[in-house]
């Protein structure tokens, strides 16, 4: 009976030793990926006035925010000229932008 309850407790400090290590995989190739993307050059870099991907969101933010719905897919004189990445995805998509917008000046005002 002596020797059940340190089989137990070794068990379980391995069971631990095993998350422990998984988790540190986990962390090291998600580091890795990062890594990786950092090092390659990402859509529209160096391309002014576009400046790529985070740009594209951030006007698309700025669209849904401050253009009428109506006009999220249409060049209007003001506000969405539609060569300055105009709204191009699917509607889910300029929702997500509308409420990612509406997060952003809630917070900072």
């Amino acid at each position: 009976m002596c020797s059940a309850k340190p089989l137990a407790e070794s068990n379980s400090s391995q069971g631990k030793s095993n998350d422990f290590l998984l988790w540190l995989i986990i962390i090291q190739l998600a580091l890795l990926i990062r890594l990786q993307a950092g090092l390659h050059p990402h859509s529209g870099m160096n391309d002014a006035p576009l400046y790529g991907d985070y740009e594209a969101q951030r006007h698309w933010i700025e669209i849904t925010s401050h253009v009428p719905l109506g006009d999220w897919y249409r060049g209007v004189e003001l506000g969405n000229e539609l060569s300055y990445w105009g709204l191009d995805y699917p509607p889910l998509t300029a929702l997500h932008s509308f409420l990612m917008g509406k997060v952003y000046y809630a917070w900072q005002h």
